[in-house]
């Protein structure tokens, strides 16, 4: 039996040591996903908005889950990708480019 594919936002952490700005999600939701049936697809906050478009439309996925972490304007990265997956993703109302973070 096929899982269902459910996209998930992921937080933004920075590592001065390495110089690296990740996006990382917490293992335990993915196999929280797992257990429930379903497959859990990270999506990265580098995306530009048309790259993140072009995705969804390839992966069609069933859902999307707004995983949590940063607060709401900490991280203009995720913030774009998480108004995009909530403008373009399954049951939204419209698949167009939503405006850019302010």
């Amino acid at each position: 039996m096929s899982r269902p594919l459910v996209l998930v936002s992921q937080r933004v952490d920075h590592v001065p040591a390495r110089s690296e700005t990740r996006d990382a999600l917490d293992r335990r939701l993915s196999a929280w996903m797992c257990s429930a049936g379903l497959l859990a697809a990270p999506v990265s906050n580098a995306y530009a908005v048309s790259d993140l478009l072009r995705y969804l439309e390839l992966l069609s996925p069933a859902g999307i889950v707004l995983s949590g972490g940063n607060n709401i304007g900490e991280e203009p990265e995720r913030d774009r990708t998480e108004r995009g997956l909530l403008a373009s993703g399954p049951g939204s109302a419209s698949r167009t480019e939503p405006e850019p973070t302010r």
